[in-house]
C-alpha cells in the first residue's frame, strides 16, 4: 500500500486527529511507524518486526526495497515537515510506536550543515510532537557514538558529550529533547547510541561507510578503494545486532535510563580486509586515505561501555567480526532485492 501527502494545512489535519487519538485500541497487532524506514537500518528492522507479527508502516521520501513492497504500508513524505507526518498518521490510521531512523549521515552533513538541519533536527521535533498530540505509546530514537565527539578512547553512558560534527550535534539534540518530552509530557522515549552499523545495502554515504563497502563490493565482484588508513580503527556493529538492540529497546516494558550505549567491535580496516580474504580469494581492495574521512572517523571513540544496556535490557552482541563478514557476504549474494526498489 502506497499513500502520499495531500494536505498542506497542518491545522486541518490536527483538527481531524482528535477523532484518531485513541483509535489504536482498535488494532489487535502492535503498529510501528519507521521514520526513514526505507534506509539501511530501516529495511532490516522492518523485516525483523514483520517476523514477529508487527504491523509495519514506513514514512520516507523514497520507496522501500523490493523485498518489502507488499509487506509494509508505505507513505511517501518528509517527516521534517509536520503536515506530512500528521497526514501520515491520519492516512495510515495511527501507530502504537515510532522508531525515528531519519538523518543525513556524517560526511554528507558536513558538506552541507545547513541542509541537514531539517532532516536531522526538525524531524526529531516533529516525531516527539506527534507523539505528544496522539498518545503514541513509545518512541525509539537512533542516536550515535558520534554524539561524544573527539579525543575520547572509551565512553560510558554518562560521559559528557562534546560532538564536533553537525551529525553528532543533532544526536545530542535528539537525546535531550526526548528526555524533555519524557519529563514534561510523559512520552515514553528511548534512545540507542549505535556505533557505525555495517551490512549489505549500507550504501556509500557517510564517513563510516567504508567498513561496509570493503565487504560488499568484493562480495559483488567489484573493486573498492578504502578512504582510511590501514590501521584506522572504528567501532562497528553488524546490522543484525543493531536491529536486535532496537527491538529490545522497543519491546522492554521499562527502560529506566532511557538512553543506552550499544557497544560493538573496533577492528582496523586492515583486519576487516583480512576477514574478507578468508571468503573471497584476491578481493580488489586498495587503500587510498582521504584526510577528511580519516579525521571524522578518528574523532569517534573506539570503545563504548554497555553495562547499562546489559543490566537493564539484557541485550548482548551476537556477531563477532568473523560471523558478521560471513553473514554479510551471504546476504549480499542471496538478498539483492533488499537493496533494490521497484
Amino acid at each position: 500500500m502506497v499513500k502520499g501527502f495531500q494536505n498542506d494545512n497542518p491545522f486541518l489535519v490536527l483538527s481531524e486527529l482528535k477523532n484518531l487519538k485513541y483509535s489504536m485500541t482498535l488494532y489487535s497487532n502492535v503498529r510501528v511507524l519507521l521514520v526513514g524506514g526505507s534506509g539501511f537500518i530501516g529495511r532490516y528492522l522492518a523485516l525483523g518486526l514483520l517476523d514477529k507479527s508487527y504491523e509495519v508502516s514506513i514514512l520516507d521520501p523514497y520507496p522501500p526495497p523490493r523485498r518489502l513492497v507488499d509487506k509494509v504500508a508505505y507513505f511517501k513524505g518528509d517527516a521534517s515537515l509536520l503536515p506530512h507526518l500528521l497526514t501520515c498518521w491520519k492516512s495510515l490510521g495511527g501507530f502504537d510506536a515510532i522508531i525515528n531512523l531519519g538523518a543525513v549521515l556524517s560526511s554528507k552533513a558536513e558538506e552541507d550543515p545547513y541542509g541537514s538541519i531539517a532532516p536531522n533536527f526538525q524531524t526529531t521535533v516533529n516525531v516527539l510532537e506527534l507523539s505528544r498530540l496522539t498518545d503514541v505509546k513509545r518512541v525509539v530514537f537512533t542516536s550515535s557514538i558520534a554524539s561524544f565527539g573527539g579525543g575520547l578512547k572509551r565512553v560510558e553512558d554518562n560521559t559528557p558529550q562534546r560532538p564536533d560534527t553537525i551529525y553528532g550535534i543533532s544526536k545530542v539534540f535528539g537525546e535531550l529533547l526526548g528526555l524533555y518530552y519524557s519529563r514534561k509530557y510523559g512520552v515514553d522515549f528511548r534512545a540507542a547510541r549505535l556505533p557505525a552499523v555495517i551490512g549489505y545495502g549500507r550504501g556509500p554515504g557517510g564517513a563510516s561507510a567504508y567498513a561496509s563497502m570493503m565487504v560488499e563490493k568484493p562480495a559483488l565482484g567489484e573493486p573498492y578503494k578504502v578512504p582510511v588508513k590501514r590501521d584506522t580503527r572504528m567501532q562497528i556493529l553488524y546490522i543484525r545486532d543493531a536491529v536486535n538492540a532496537l527491538m529490545y529497546l522497543l519491546e522492554t516494558e521499562k527502560a529506566p535510563s532511557r538512553i543506552y550505549n550499544i557497544p560493538g567491535l573496533s577492528p582496523t580496516a586492515y583486519e576487516i580486509a583480512g576477514e574478507v580474504k578468508k571468503h573471497i580469494p584476491q578481493p580488489k581492495i586498495d587503500f587510498s586515505p582521504d584526510p577528511e574521512t580519516v579525521r571524522i572517523v578518528e574523532s569517534w571513540p573506539l570503545e563504548m561501555d554497555g553495562s547499562r544496556t546489559f543490566n537493564e535490557l539484557g541485550w548482548t552482541m551476537t556477531y563477532n567480526l568473523e560471523l558478521a563478514v560471513k553473514d554479510f557476504i551471504e546476504t549480499a549474494r542471496t538478498m539483492r532485492d533488499l537493496a533494490t526498489t521497484g
